[in-house]
């Protein structure tokens, strides 16, 4: 039904996901190192640099001025700050991206277990705008979970449905379903979609469209449509990867009103 916010729970994800991370990072030979990833434009380095790059803001460091930013692959200032991190590392060797990356780990993960609760609560900028502390740090247990899937697949890993970090993914995933499906799908007020979510992590749950569409797990009405989708397939299309003709995504199954449930399957993608 959802995860909670207690500082020990988000930061234990957070840690186990970037412990995930050194540990395929470590797996990852050279000659991979610069292989291209389904996240848009960036390569498996270019992954880790982002998550390098966003702990170290968040820890305190400036960011990176880089001229002649790649800027024909930035949508919003977000992404503008995130491409200047990156590229503030290209030159930089898999060990010494890997070596930042730990020392962060252990930087950040002191700092967040020492927040008071008031600390934990405050209201800051986030990239869904003004959030708790709290809410922001489980967006980057998420951030961080996606980008561990890019990297698994470029390096041929294989994906990584369990565990605590994908699980509070799905937690944060679950409630902008019902934006996907009452703006960018435009489904008609009277409208239940339901997602039947399975393959690591289950969830079945319903977006009822009222004057406003919002998530619910009272199975009780009958649904308009039904979308059968596994957990990988479902994380990959809300994030936009570029996975054509990947094998997971012939797994997804839509019955009744097969043109709202294919809108809804089109629109999925809301990550800025």
């Amino acid at each position: 039904m959802g995860t909670t916010l207690q500082l020990d729970d988000v930061v234990t994800d957070l840690e186990e996901v970037w412990e995930r991370l050194l540990e395929i990072g470590q797996e990852i030979p050279e000659s991979k190192w610069t292989h291209p990833t389904a996240c848009p434009s960036w390569s498996i380095a270019d992954n880790f640099a982002h998550i390098v790059g966003t702990e170290a803001m968040l820890a305190g460091e400036p960011r990176p001025n880089i001229a002649g930013v790649d800027m024909s692959i930035v949508k919003n200032p977000i992404a503008e700050m995130n491409q200047h991190w990156v590229e503030s590392m290209r030159s930089s060797s898999k060990t010494e991206i890997l070596d930042r990356l730990s020392k962060l780990k252990e930087t950040r993960s002191k700092r967040l277990r020492s927040m008071t609760p008031e600390e934990w609560e405050t209201l800051g900028p986030s990239p869904v705008g003004q959030a708790p502390y709290a809410r922001f740090m489980q967006i980057r247990v998420f951030d961080c979970y996606m980008h561990e899937q890019d990297i698994r697949q470029a390096a041929d890993l294989g994906f990584h449905p369990y565990g605590g970090a994908a699980e509070r993914s799905l937690a944060e995933i679950t409630p902008a379903m019902g934006f996907v499906v009452g703006k960018k799908a435009n489904a008609p007020k009277g409208s239940i979609v339901r997602f039947v979510i399975s393959g690591g992590q289950n969830s079945t749950f319903d977006v009822k469209v009222g004057d406003r569409a919002s998530v619910s797990y009272d199975l009780d009405s009958s649904p308009t449509t039904v979308l059968e989708i596994g957990f990988l397939a479902f994380t990959r299309l809300i994030g936009g990867r570029s996975d054509d003709g990947a094998d997971y995504l012939t797994r997804v199954t839509v019955s009744g009103d097969n043109a709202l449930g294919e809108r809804v399957l089109t629109n999925l993608n809301y990550l800025i």
